[in-house]
């Protein structure tokens, strides 16, 4: 089932974080997506009858922003986390972890940004023919298990940036050459309710 989305349109200075605030409710769980780190901290700070938390990598039990943000969805705890968040969703959608949340977006996020340019011969001799890619009919670019394994021995020829973006699912490859990061539909489908909080969204990429 999709997730009711909502789009809230607030004037600059009108309050909206605290708005936010004061709306939570101690039997849901929210992932609030936050543009500056200066945000999630306030939200963390600030709301004193919800407790958030923030995906780190200062704990012991985790090594990446990733897997602490899926130990957190398991949990169930409520999180405050920034929009580079976007890139690490799409497993945990697909796996079902938010199901259960609503999802707050404040401020419209890029929902798509190019990653790199390379010329079509770079593309085709060293990633597709080398075996580090698959293209999809969509343009959909998946990296092989053979990129995964041997990343450190050819990071100084392939990009270790289209590796990590094409991790996400939501890499693209456009017109031969460029490669671009799109949001999936999927992650304003996922979750009980998306909320995005923003100033003129009908001037958006994302709302129209």
């Amino acid at each position: 089932m999709s997730a009711t989305i909502t789009i809230k349109d607030y004037p600059c200075g009108s309050g909206k974080t605290t708005t936010m605030i004061k709306s939570f409710k101690e039997e849901e769980k929210y992932l609030v997506i936050l543009p500056y780190l200066s945000e999630v901290d306030r939200v963390i700070l600030d709301t004193k009858h919800v407790r958030f938390f923030e995906p780190t990598t200062e704990s012991n039990l985790t090594s990446t922003k990733s897997e602490s943000l899926k130990e957190l969805l398991l949990i169930g705890h409520n999180i405050a986390t920034t929009h580079n968040v976007f890139e690490r969703l799409v497993p945990m959608v697909e796996a079902g972890l938010l199901d259960d949340y609503n999802i707050i977006i404040d401020e419209v996020p890029e929902v798509v940004q190019t990653v790199s340019s390379k010329s079509k011969t770079s593309i085709k001799d060293f990633y597709t023919n080398g075996g580090y890619i698959e293209v999809e009919e969509t343009g959909l670019v998946l990296p092989t298990d053979k990129w995964r394994e041997k990343r450190e021995e050819v990071a100084d020829t392939l990009s270790s940036r289209i590796l990590t973006h094409a991790e996400t699912g939501c890499l693209y490859l456009l017109e031969g050459h460029m490669f671009i990061w799109a949001m999936p539909v999927t992650l304003l489908s996922a979750g009980k309710s998306v909320t995005i909080m923003t100033y003129k969204a009908e001037g958006s990429v994302l709302v129209s």
